[in-house]
């Protein structure tokens, strides 16, 4: 297991214990994006050779802003089931990561289409 992705892997749970609500995103969220960076170059120097090197990684591009970062993170989730079937973590971060990239592809007008409930809540006023 390589050592660096599994501390960036426990800085980003670190930064996300506790009350969701009392989380200083102004903070995490610079954070979150230099480890989203440090991944991708260990990532792209082949640094990543295990299931859990893998779904480490995921889970950092799995916390980024945008659909590529999910992307990156369904593929990276993938590639650690690919290397372990059975590693629960793992299989658990493909089915979280396709949830995101679903919600994240269908918008509001696109549900309307279908008949379906928009996921934004309509403000009182």
């Amino acid at each position: 297991m390589n050592a660096e992705l599994a501390q960036l892997y426990a800085e980003d749970q670190r930064d996300r214990d506790g009350d969701p609500m009392k989380i200083d995103w102004p903070v995490v969220v610079p954070r979150d994006e230099a480890r989203r960076r440090r991944v991708a170059a260990i990532l792209d120097a082949g640094g990543a050779t295990s299931a859990d090197d893998y779904r480490h990684a995921a889970m950092i591009f799995q916390h980024g802003p945008d659909i590529a970062d999910t992307e990156r993170a369904h593929a990276l989730a993938r590639q650690a089931v690919a290397l372990d079937p059975t590693h629960m973590k793992a299989r658990w971060l493909v089915c979280a990561s396709e949830d995101r990239l679903l919600r994240r592809r269908v918008d509001d007008e696109e549900r309307a289409r279908w008949g379906v409930p928009p996921l934004a809540r309509p403000t009182s006023g």
